[in-house]
């Protein structure tokens, strides 16, 4: 395939809609693209996919539409996806507190242009794929845990059955670069939130300095954010140091389930929430997690709860994969176009 410029394909759309509306909008044709010049490296560019041609956005956007005998805007749309997009729009863009991805850039773009029907069997293999992505997507969304599993039983306060210890870092401000990039685990609320339960990974390290300011936590501990993002919860897989913004939670004796309490904080996380003091931002502090009251029933039914819940969340992690291995499909297939293969 060759790089060709898109000007073969693309035309703007200069059709105004609404003469008595001060801000001027445009009308989106199905199977026309909008984006927006100020946001188009964090992916705000789409095509209109609605079966009628009433859509109209902020004039603030450029809409343009695609030549179909030469172009498909699947195709096309499938490439906007691309690193090699990216990797264009962060060359060309420029701006002081924004940037500004001209139309001019996006009409010299060049990209790879195979004819026609190989765009359309490209088109099926990326629409299937991408067919898998969104309706994974749409599920997880709806996704909720059976929090009718625990039952109405006498609570108890977690301070009474857990110590709560809070994530150390002493040092202002955080971000001094030099106590990063060391051997020591250093996990943030980010970390906490990419996988359902298990913390598996971080971003970050301490080297011997930060580690002198802050604090290890062993492996097998229930951490949980209680600054910005309140109630995030997950078992650490690793021994990890974290900030103040996350504590650290483990249950005093065997008749508490350290699972049990995971399972508890990620179904009624709302309570956590509305716990929380609002400031410049939201957030719990120790004092008043010790007192948030817990249903504890008796072991051997923690333990039933925890077994079934870990078996939905198994079921989430299988549509995970599915999602996962979608992906990598996709992204090869984009890569191919690029690379001027089949």
């Amino acid at each position: 395939m060759l790089g060709v410029s898109n000007t073969d394909g693309i035309f703007l759309n200069e059709t105004k809609y609404g003469k008595e509306i001060k801000q001027a909008y445009y009308r989106v044709k199905q199977r026309e693209f909008c984006y927006n010049p100020y946001r188009v490296n964090v992916g705000s560019i789409g095509l209109n996919e609605f079966d009628y041609d009433n859509q109209i956005i902020s004039g603030a956007y450029n809409v343009f539409g695609t030549d179909e005998s030469e172009l498909i805007p699947e195709y096309l749309m499938a490439l906007f996806g691309s690193p090699q997009f990216l990797e264009y729009v962060n060359d060309k863009a420029h701006g002081g507190v924004r940037m500004n991805f001209k139309y001019e850039y996006l009409e010299d773009w060049e990209i790879p242009l195979p004819d026609i029907d190989m765009q359309l069997s490209l088109n099926e293999e990326i629409d299937s794929n991408l067919s898998v992505i969104k309706h994974i997507n749409a599920l997880k969304a709806s996704f909720r845990f059976d929090c009718s599993l625990f039952p109405d039983c006498n609570s108890v306060l977690l301070g009474d059955i857990a110590r709560i210890e809070r994530g150390k870092f002493a040092h202002r401000p955080r971000n001094d670069p030099q106590f990063y990039h060391g051997d020591y685990p250093f996990i943030q609320i980010n970390d906490i939130t990419n996988d359902i339960k298990f913390i598996s990974t971080h971003e970050q390290t301490l080297n011997k300095k930060g580690f002198t300011v802050s604090k290890m936590f062993p492996k097998g501990t229930l951490v949980m954010s209680i600054a910005s993002s309140i109630g995030e919860v997950g078992i650490l897989t690793f021994d990890s140091c974290f900030p103040d913004s996350i504590v650290a939670i483990n249950p005093y004796d065997e008749n508490v389930c350290l699972d049990y309490l995971f399972w508890y904080f990620k179904c009624f996380k709302g309570d956590l929430i509305s716990m929380a003091s609002q400031a410049i931002q939201k957030n719990i502090n120790v004092q008043k997690l010790k007192m948030y009251p817990i249903k504890l029933p008796d072991i051997n039914t923690q333990k039933k709860i925890i077994n079934f819940l870990d078996d939905q969340l198994a079921n989430f992690e299988s549509l995970d994969r599915l999602k996962k291995n979608a992906s990598i499909r996709l992204n090869k297939l984009v890569e191919c176009c690029w690379n001027g293969k089949e």
